[in-house]
């Protein structure tokens, strides 16, 4: 803000103002101000808030399917303090599906109706000193394996009239309820196998309850399996490296698939972990390009995939450091020479061997990990081992 301040009477009559007040009066006048806009500091200003930035860090499993659970993970960051309120998931096909859940708590799970490529929106509401702000996810969608199962109720002779009242369908784990004029119900069988589906009236205040009976197959449903990352890549040999990987289900099949994925290198290197951990280590002890394999083996409900990546195994780096005991000696003693070989990866092993540059052809090896050899020294001198 700029001001100009009169000092005097005598100043404003200079400028052209009309006084009112005596002469003998100093007053002080505002001619002009302007206001100057600054950014404001939240370490500083309380009504200042603090910006933030949302990120989605994942959304399983992805693809889904109509009407499966997907569970999205979110962050809210800022430079200083902690963010707080609520973060809400919806899909930019401006369905009704959304899903909400606090920052601290940092993931919500939503059911997505349609199929098809859409993009899931993390939108942080802000508050509390903390700015608005949002991400967004490409996520797929697939067809559901939806069982569509007709029936008809109708009275047995010599009654007759229309049924009212409910209908259930159930293959022994999974179903659904309609009424009874509805004609069909679907659902999505979770499990694999011949089902016996039991369609089942349950009668009204007119009419006696029935059922009836029929046989379905449920197919094991494909997967694809997927190593996302080798990191590092290339990894020094005997260093550990880790594959991260995911298994997810196929349209148009659904559900969440359990069980064991192996990881190997196809030689010596391998480990092993569940499909929720989603990620093993394992090292590879031979200098080389690998082809680094995947295997989900599968189980009653959900066909085995695998998928397979190339990693490159370089040399690994090796350190030696030296203690030699007594130092100084003299000419003819025996010295002891230890040694320590240490690598980024590994463990070494071999020979190693300690020589003189005395001009001599003086030296002595032992193994890595034997630890230490002796010398003795003919010549007089500082020499370096």
């Amino acid at each position: 803000m700029s001001v100009q301040i009169v000092r005097s009477a005598r100043e404003m009559m200079s400028l052209g103002l009309r006084l009112s007040l005596p002469l003998s009066l100093a007053c002080v006048t505002v001619l002009s101000c302007s206001k100057s806009e600054t950014a404001c500091d939240p370490g500083t200003d309380p009504n200042c808030d603090s910006a933030t930035s949302t990120f989605i860090s994942s959304d399983t499993p992805d693809p889904s399917v109509v009407g499966q659970e997907v569970t999205v993970q979110f962050e809210v960051n800022t430079a200083q303090g902690t963010p707080t309120g609520m973060v809400e998931i919806t899909s930019d096909e401006g369905g009704v599906e959304r899903c909400s859940a606090s920052v601290a708590l940092g993931e919500c799970t939503i059911r997505l109706s349609s199929a098809g490529s859409q993009s899931l929106r993390a939108n942080y509401l802000g508050g509390g000193g903390f700015e608005a702000s949002s991400d967004t996810e490409p996520h797929q969608v697939g067809k559901s394996a939806t069982i569509v199962v007709s029936f008809a109720v109708s009275a047995a002779p010599p009654g007759s009239g229309t049924p009212t009242g409910m209908v259930t369908v159930s293959d022994g784990t999974d179903g659904c309820t309609v009424k009874a004029r509805r004609g069909e119900c679907s659902f999505t069988p979770t499990t694999a196998g011949s089902k016996p589906l039991t369609v089942t009236y349950l009668g009204d205040e007119t009419f006696e309850g029935s059922s009836d009976t029929d046989t379905h197959d449920v197919g094991v449903a494909s997967t694809t399996t997927t190593i996302t990352s080798d990191s590092p890549d290339p990894s020094p040999a005997g260093q550990p490296y880790e594959v991260r990987f995911t298994v997810t289900i196929d349209p148009p099949g659904s559900g969440a698939p359990t069980g064991t994925v192996s990881v190997s290198d196809g030689e010596l290197g391998s480990c092993q972990a569940s499909v929720a951990e989603g990620s093993c280590s394992l090292s590879s002890a031979r200098i080389g390009e690998k082809t680094v394999t995947a295997v989900y083996a599968g189980n009653s409900s959900f066909g085995g995939s695998q998928d397979s990546e190339p990693h490159t195994v370089i040399s690994a780096n090796t350190t030696v450091t030296l203690d030699d005991q007594p130092d100084p000696s003299v000419v003819g003693q025996e010295i002891t020479v230890d040694f320590d070989v240490s690598a980024n990866g590994g463990t070494p092993t071999g020979n190693v061997t300690i020589s003189v540059d005395d001009g001599t052809d003086t030296a002595c090896t032992a193994t890595v990990s034997e630890g230490s050899c002796e010398l003795v020294l003919l010549v007089a001198g500082e020499w370096i081992l």
